[in-house]
């Protein structure tokens, strides 16, 4: 939290929108009604997640879409790329707090939670666990830098990867990076960049406990 303090002197689109990271101003669905739950980090996976998000959009028309971002940067790409898309609803994530997260979860209850690249959140995961919230990485990447840096910490990011439902990393290279911080082999394929070449199984989307068994029976 305190480097976006640093960072709004900086940049004062920070401080817009500065409730919503506090978990307030939370979008209202309807009793039952359970979003598909995507977060980008930034512009970058704003830009991969097109296709993905498009092709959901397309075929759920009726089905609630939420896109949390972090950055605002991230939101202005993803409100210039979705806002058309009437099911969209575009946030800032909450800071990663328990008292935060265990709120915006609750509230929100997504069906499905889809995160972009390698952006983990602790206390999201942690929470999203608790309450059978199945959780899916797409275009996972990780250097061999990031490795070396996550590898400090070996406890904390195997209880964080290993709370994922499903991994679909964009390399070789990558996916074994990621089994080497604890991933589950039988949770994880290398599918290629899906800004290229998306395969994510958008038809098993169905309910929460359906689209953990499906999604890990296939990929398993």
């Amino acid at each position: 939290m305190c480097k976006y303090a640093f960072r709004s002197f900086k940049n004062p689109d920070y401080k817009k929108h500065l409730k919503e990271r506090f978990c307030f101003g939370l979008p209202q669905f309807g009793q039952n009604v359970r979003p598909i739950h995507i977060h980008l980090v930034s512009v970058g996976e704003a830009n991969a997640s097109q296709i993905l998000i498009c092709k959901l959009a397309i075929t759920y028309p009726e089905k609630p879409i939420l896109i949390t971002v972090t950055t605002p940067t991230g939101r202005s790409r993803a409100t210039s790329l979705f806002s058309s898309l009437q099911q969209v609803t575009i946030r800032y994530l909450p800071f990663d707090i328990p008292v935060l997260m265990e709120r915006f979860l609750s509230k929100v209850s997504p069906q499905i939670s889809i995160m972009l690249e390698t952006e983990l959140w602790p206390y999201f995961l942690l929470f999203a666990k608790r309450k059978g919230i199945p959780v899916v990485l797409v275009n996972a990447r990780l250097s061999k830098k990031s490795l070396k840096g996550y590898l400090k910490l070996p406890k904390t990011t195997k209880e964080m990867i290993t709370t994922l439902d499903l991994v679909l990393a964009q390399y070789k290279p990558d996916k074994k990076r990621l089994i080497r911080l604890g991933c589950n082999e039988q949770k994880i394929k290398a599918i290629g960049n899906i800004k290229f070449d998306l395969s994510l199984p958008t038809e098993q989307i169905a309910d929460a406990e359906k689209i953990k068994k499906a999604l890990l029976g296939r990929f398993g």
